[in-house]
């Protein structure tokens, strides 16, 4: 059950490269970034990390759709150690605007179907999946023909709630970061 997420985002990768598309049609993007919580959450938890990797789909020169999964890890604020995990799937759609001398400007705006888990020490709880709001904009700069670094400032917004006490009392989180991605982009079909 605990590697569930990781079968399904595994299956979705496979499924999407399966469809009948040019290689210009489909790119993957894998990133690393900083995250940093806010609201909230930022009294809960202090900055961290976290990776991505999505399949996109092309639909027209403007347009791309993407699918992947992510995982972010958050420091606890105040704890000896452990902290907070966010991970799970992203969907949405990448715009892209008019290229400024080789420099492929985009936004991106999507879901994300995610759990929170926190530890410390032998306490952990982990929540229901939940849907959130992922929104980002960034630049495609192009190494080369088929590869592109693409840094990105990301938002989420997650609502997460925990059973504690055998069910008896709900706790919510809302999850709320800014990211400082850096991703490289692969253009099979150049």
């Amino acid at each position: 059950m605990k590697y569930l997420h990781m079968i399904g985002a595994s299956l979705m990768a496979l499924s999407l490269a399966g469809l009948p598309a040019n290689a210009q049609d489909i790119s993957f993007e894998g990133r690393g970034g900083l995250a940093f919580p806010t609201g909230d959450f930022g009294d809960a938890a202090d900055g961290g990390a976290g990776f991505a990797g999505d399949v996109f789909l092309n639909l027209n020169p403007n347009v791309s759709i993407y699918g992947g999964y992510q995982y972010e890890m958050f420091d606890c604020a105040g704890c000896d150690g452990d902290g907070f995990t966010s991970s799970g799937f992203e969907a949405g759609a990448k715009l892209l605007f008019a290229r400024e001398s080789g420099v492929l400007p985009w936004a991106k705006v999507g879901a994300i179907f995610n759990t929170l888990r926190f530890e410390e020490g032998a306490f952990e709880a982990e929540s229901d999946r939940s849907l959130g709001l992922q929104a980002a904009i960034g630049l495609d700069i192009p190494l080369g023909e088929t590869i592109s670094f693409s840094p990105a400032l990301r938002y989420q917004a997650l609502g997460a709630d925990f059973d504690a006490a055998g069910g008896v009392v709900t706790v919510e989180e809302d999850v709320r970061s800014f990211s400082l991605d850096f991703g490289i982009h692969v253009h099979p079909g150049g």
